[in-house]
Parts: C-alpha cells; sequence; structure tokens
C-alpha cells in the first residue's frame, strides 16, 4: 500500500496541483477543504479522497488525520482576501493563523512526521536596501524586512510570518520536520475566478486569449519573481520526500526578475494579436508599498533538489492548455 499525504485545500487554485503531483508521485491522498468545487481538478475526480470541513475545527481535523495516519501534512489551506469586502482580522487570523495551530496540533496527535507549510513572499514584509527597486537583488531566507502598512497584505503576511515560528516551535518540542515554502509571485490558471484583482498575470493571459486589451497605468519599471503553479507543486512534492529534516524555510520562485512587458511579450509569442499597454513607473498593484521582490532559490535547490521547470512562455502555453482541458472559460477582467 502506498503512504498517504493529507492535504488542506486541495481543491484551491494551488492544492489542486499539488494533489495531482503527488498522485503522479504514487501517494494516495486525502484532500481537507471547505468546499467539494473541484471544478479545477475534474481530471482528478475519484482519485483522492474528498473530505470537506472547517481548517478551523481544530478537533475535527485531528480526528481525521488521526484516522487516516498520513506519512505528511501539506497544508496549503488559507484565507485569500476578505469574503464580505470588508477587514475582518480575527477571521483571517482564526483562519490563517489558527488553521496553521490546528495543524500542527494535529501531526502530534496523529504522530505525524512531517509538516510542509506553505508560506510566501508575504513573509518578508516591505524589502530594503539592494533587495528593492531598481536592483532587485535576490532576497535570502534570512533577510527581514520592514512590517507591511496595515492591509489584508500586511494580515497575511503576519500570519505566514507567525506560522513559521510555531512549525518551529511544534518541531523543537515535537521532533516533526517542519518545512516552509515561502513562494514568489504565483500564475495559475482559475487564479483570476477564486482569487481576483491579485491575479495580474492571470488577467494577462486570459484578456490575451480573448482579445481583450489590457492597460496599467503605472509599473512598467517594476519587477517580480513569478512562479508557474506546477513548480509550486514540484517543490512541494521534493519537501515531501526530501531526506533531509528539521525545519527549514525555503524560497520558491524562478530566482529572476520580470516585468509586466516581459509576461506580455510571452503571450504576444503566443497570441500575436494581444495588446498590452503599461504606463511608467512602479507598483502596477497599486497596493501602495514595496511587495515586489525576486527570491534566491539556491537553498531550495541545494537541499530539495528544485529547479523551476515553467519560463515565461512555457508558463503561457502550460495555463492555456490547462483552461482548455478543464473546460475553464476564460474571464475577461
Amino acid at each position: 500500500m502506498s503512504e498517504r499525504i493529507f492535504v488542506t485545500g486541495g481543491c484551491g487554485v494551488n492544492g489542486s496541483w499539488v494533489v495531482r503531483d503527488l498522485l503522479e508521485r504514487g501517494f494516495e491522498v486525502s484532500s481537507f477543504d471547505h468546499s467539494s468545487d473541484t471544478s479545477l481538478m475534474p481530471d482528478l475526480r475519484g482519485a483522492f479522497e474528498l473530505l470537506v470541513g472547517d481548517i478551523r475545527d481544530g478537533a475535527l481535523v485531528s480526528r481525521l488525520v488521526h484516522q487516516r495516519k498520513p506519512a505528511a501534512i501539506v497544508h496549503l489551506a488559507a484565507l485569500v482576501g476578505y469574503p464580505q469586502g470588508r477587514p475582518d482580522p480575527k477571521l483571517v487570523y482564526d483562519v490563517n493563523l489558527g488553521g496553521t495551530l490546528n495543524v500542527l496540533e494535529a501531526a502530534v496527535v496523529g504522530d505525524v512526521p512531517r509538516v510542509v507549510f506553505t508560506s510566501s513572499k508575504s513573509a518578508y514584509g516591505v524589502v530594503t536596501g539592494a533587495h528593492a527597486r531598481p536592483t532587485y537583488q535576490p532576497v535570502p531566507e534570512t533577510h527581514v524586512g520592514l512590517p507591511a502598512p496595515a492591509s489584508f497584505l500586511s494580515m497575511y503576511g503576519h500570519a505566514k510570518v507567525a506560522g513559521e515560528g510555531l512549525g518551529f516551535n511544534y518541531c523543537a518540542a515535537f521532533g516533526i520536520d517542519f518545512f516552509a515554502l515561502r513562494f514568489a509571485t504565483i500564475c495559475a490558471p482559475g487564479k483570476l475566478a477564486r482569487h481576483g484583482p491579485m491575479s495580474v498575470h492571470s488577467r494577462l493571459i486570459e484578456n490575451g486569449i480573448l482579445g481583450v486589451p489590457t492597460t496599467f497605468g503605472q509599473g512598467g519599471d517594476e519587477r517580480d519573481d513569478i512562479v508557474y503553479v506546477r513548480d509550486v507543486a514540484q517543490a512541494i512534492g521534493r519537501a515531501v520526500t526530501t531526506s533531509h529534516h528539521g525545519a527549514e524555510i525555503y524560497n520558491v520562485g524562478q530566482g529572476r526578475p520580470f516585468g509586466l512587458k516581459d509576461m506580455a511579450t510571452a503571450i504576444q509569442r503566443r497570441f500575436p494579436g494581444a495588446i498590452c499597454n503599461v504606463g511608467p513607473g512602479y507598483d502596477f498593484m497599486k497596493v501602495g508599498f514595496g511587495a515586489y521582490n525576486v527570491l534566491d532559490i539556491s537553498k531550495a535547490g541545494a537541499q530539495l533538489g528544485y529547479a523551476p521547470q515553467y519560463d515565461l512562455d512555457a508558463m503561457v502555453g502550460d495555463y492555456v492548455a490547462a483552461l482548455e482541458r478543464f473546460g475553464i472559460t476564460p474571464m475577461a477582467s
């Protein structure tokens, strides 16, 4: 019998590809999600166990993990944005930090030896010095940025940093392997529909498919690290299977700076009529602070064997193929 992996948020934008990757690696998968919506993974229906519940219900999470005795837990479940369109700090921290605490407790109760935690570049807050614009020197895992101004992004980042701290302490107290993967900006099919306006690169690709012009009033000089969701899944799969032990943080991205015009050029190679107009300056997402950076991925390469497989051209090509394969209708925005 193959080993089982317990995945939280497995029906999500990133989770669907993680489940697919783990199944391809020969694992059995139990996915715990707040929703039974498998529209991003129609090819996998019936191939994994789907459990529906609330990550805030610690007793439920512990019971399900204990019953399944997985070899590892991959924790992706998180709140992205404000469900009601207005700030709700308690809900954000209950889900994004309390959920992580519940997963770690479940690992203790279920005697699970490893937890892989999906963190984010938002854990760095506002990067400074040579790591900031205009030089964009790759950010190592040891970098400590400035706190981001109050917003959902800052709460999201706070919860990621605190979640990493929880994991390191659970490793020290109980011997659980804890690997936190800090992802660069993720490009993924379905992200535009699920995550909305923060899905800038999905917006470019899907408008390009539909022949709808895209205009950004500012941001032509901004650079950022972009990682495709299949590389996200690859990195998680490597963290699940690595022979390394302990508690570690790993950056995962392409390790290179890209601008919106670089993505637009890749899209135009696929769809010559695609139009993207980008004004000069920085901050194309208009978040008001430096949320853009390039990640130093050398540690993940050395310890996990991670190497990005999808450059911008491959990213666009696979994105378009995935929409067609899964019957996802592109959205104009």
